[in-house]
């Protein structure tokens, strides 16, 4: 519990691949985040860029990235005027997937926040702007103000699930 304030941060470089997790050949599942939460309390993650993120695989291993994630039971968080962009995956498997902003349950306000991702996806993947863990037992007030969601790419078809791609998953 408390409170936490991430603020005027650089995460990664301009450079594809500046923090990277896995290899093409590798079969346990990679997870990259620029910045992840599990605190419970008031939270503010402002004025940060989160670039240059990538994750790789070989099936059965997914491979995930993200820019912002918090779980946990939130209250009155602000996310607002985060760059994400350059995220990439390279992975077989259907369930890798590239995410802006994710979160779990509680009051939260995204605003002002510039997500630019897909353009570097060349594998199957799902790809979504902000996205809310679905249900959760905790109140879900949420407030999307104002931010520019682009997707970008053109992700690949195939086996499995179908991937898909939103702007705003709620």
């Amino acid at each position: 519990r408390g409170s936490f304030t991430i603020r005027n941060n650089t995460i990664g470089n301009n450079v594809l691949h500046s923090i990277s997790m896995g290899t093409a050949t590798t079969t346990v599942q990679n997870y990259v985040c620029g910045i992840h939460n599990t605190g419970e309390g008031f939270m503010s993650i402002r004025n940060n860029t989160v670039q240059g993120l990538s994750a790789f695989g070989l099936f059965p291993a997914e491979s995930e990235v993200c820019g912002i994630q918090f779980q946990g039971r939130n209250n009155n968080t602000d996310i607002l005027r985060n760059y994400l962009h350059t995220f990439y995956v390279n992975s077989d498997d259907y369930n890798s997937s590239i995410t802006g902003i994710s979160m779990g349950e509680g009051s939260v306000t995204f605003a002002n926040n510039i997500i630019r991702i897909g353009a570097e996806v060349t594998t199957r993947s799902y790809v979504t702007g902000i996205y809310r863990a679905g249900g959760g037992a905790g109140t879900q007030n949420l407030n999307v103000y104002y931010n520019s969601v682009y997707l970008n790419g053109t992700v690949a078809s195939g086996g499995g699930a179908p991937s898909t791609s939103d702007c705003i998953f709620l």
